[in-house]
């Protein structure tokens, strides 16, 4: 378990400065969360013990005139008022753990629309080649549902070290009043954390694998639907696509459904051994001759602690899960982002400016050569100069090289030989620049699911568009 901690690092380093400033605080006010659970406890443990006997709680108030006030009050009237002060300080405790757990919520958000921003930006840098010949179902998985797993594993990471403060906090407070029960708890809930953890670590990792590639697979089957549905439409093939689907989507909830199981589980048992605790200490003190009135505060505290433990070793637990079901996908995308830095500051430390010489543009094909497969030239030492105010049109067979030779000029395609100047002076460190002063019409038509105003303006701040134009 220990092992898990050097993944705080990493944390950092993927985040944004605001979300690790939101980070941060989260932990921050995670403290006085714990805090606010032992006083909110402590509280209540006190109120048992003044509802049974209201003399012994009172005579230990230290400030005399606090002590006279409540001495002084009819018992109802002081009845009242004490629960009307505990259920007001309980609406407080209550509201800033809702702020806090909304917050972290909030959380989530950020990192994954900053990540998902990130990966999705990287994509479009991708080395035109390579993104053809990675399928669409992967680049979907990478953009919406491995950036989700990041954030997953985030905010489980966030919550459980936010569960283990909670309990550090409780136990110090049952380590105060009686040792033997903090060491009972304490030893027993933390060898269950550690079995239920180490006996389904390797299988939540296989169960984590299969539901990515379940998900991607069935990303996988929905587009080659999409993309063919004319044919699909009038084969009688209907059955075949709709059961493959169906068979990914029934696997991928399966693996879901076997980690949500796992994660609850250890709760149960917690439960269980909390309360046989809790009953065996009131039992040895009932035969030791103990006044149960007496402690009946120190009864009812651990009682307390022991229930609110409960969730906590169970959020532990379950948030443990939640960090081996989504570290793969975590590390993937800490090496990925790595990667995608480098090959940025590559292309940025790289570009230069362009030489914009409009009076005489030109764009020269010197001994371009390219293949799509060793051996097998498309374009073979293809030398040409396109010049300004002229049309061209390239002619040829089918595979001749026509679509090929204006992905080369465009700089989506690296020739294998050769180079592409603008202007006399090479593209291979300008092609970002020259890029942005390209217009192309592709083969096929290309709207977004909009309106025609928003296909024109394409982006464009709708607001500062010149309509009249």
């Amino acid at each position: 378990m220990i092992k898990y901690l050097t993944h705080i690092s990493k944390i950092f380093e993927i985040l944004s400065l605001k979300n690790k400033i939101y980070l941060i605080l989260f932990f921050l006010s995670s403290i006085v969360i714990a805090l606010l659970e032992v006083l909110s406890i402590g509280i209540l443990a006190i109120y048992v013990g003044f509802l049974s006997n209201p003399d012994i709680i009172l005579n230990k108030i230290s400030i005399d005139f606090v002590k006279d006030y409540f001495i002084d009050l009819d018992k109802n009237i002081l009845f009242i008022k004490v629960s009307f002060i505990i259920i007001f300080l309980f609406l407080i405790k209550n509201f800033v753990i809702i702020f806090i757990n909304w917050f972290l919520l909030r959380i989530r958000q950020s990192i994954i629309s900053a990540n998902s921003n990130e990966i999705f930006n990287s994509i479009l840098e991708t080395d035109f080649k390579k993104l053809l010949s990675t399928t669409k179902s992967v680049l979907s998985y990478k953009v919406y549902d491995e950036i989700k797993r990041v954030g997953s594993f985030i905010v489980g990471y966030s919550t459980f070290l936010k569960e283990l403060l909670i309990i550090f906090f409780l136990s110090l407070s049952l380590l105060i009043l009686n040792k033997y029960i903090f060491f009972s708890i304490l030893t027993i809930f933390s060898l269950i954390s550690l079995i239920s953890v180490n006996s389904f670590k390797g299988t939540l990792r296989k169960s984590a694998d299969k539901m990515n590639k379940h998900s991607s697979l069935m990303l996988k089957s929905l587009l080659e639907v999409f993309d063919n549905l004319i044919l699909i439409k009038l084969s009688s093939k209907k059955k075949f696509f709709i059961n493959k689907y169906l068979n990914h989507l029934n696997l991928q909830i399966k693996f879901t459904n076997f980690k949500s199981l796992i994660s609850t589980l250890p709760r149960s048992i917690f439960e269980i051994i909390g309360i046989s605790i809790v009953m065996i200490f009131v039992i040895v003190e009932i035969y030791r001759g103990t006044n149960t009135q007496n402690i009946l505060p120190l009864i009812s505290f651990v009682a307390l602690v022991s229930a609110r433990m409960i969730p906590s070793y169970g959020a532990i637990t379950h948030n443990f899960s939640l960090i081996i079901f989504n570290e793969k996908s975590f590390l993937d995308f800490y090496e990925n982002r790595k990667k995608i830095f480098k090959v940025y500051n590559d292309i940025y430390e790289n570009t230069s400016k362009l030489n914009l010489d409009y009076e005489d543009l030109k764009i020269t094909l010197k001994d371009i050569t390219y293949a799509y497969v060793q051996n097998e030239n498309v374009l073979d030492n293809v030398n040409y100069t396109f010049e300004k105010d002229k049309i061209y049109g390239i002619v040829g067979k089918s595979g001749s090289g026509k679509s090929t030779i204006t992905k080369v000029m465009m700089g989506l395609l690296k020739p294998l030989k050769g180079e592409v100047l603008f202007n006399k002076s090479p593209l291979n460190k300008n092609y970002r620049n020259f890029q942005d002063l390209i217009g192309y019409v592709p083969q096929n038509i290309f709207l977004i699911d909009s309106t025609i105003e928003s296909n024109i303006a394409m982006g464009e701040n709708m607001q500062e568009i010149n309509k009249e134009k």
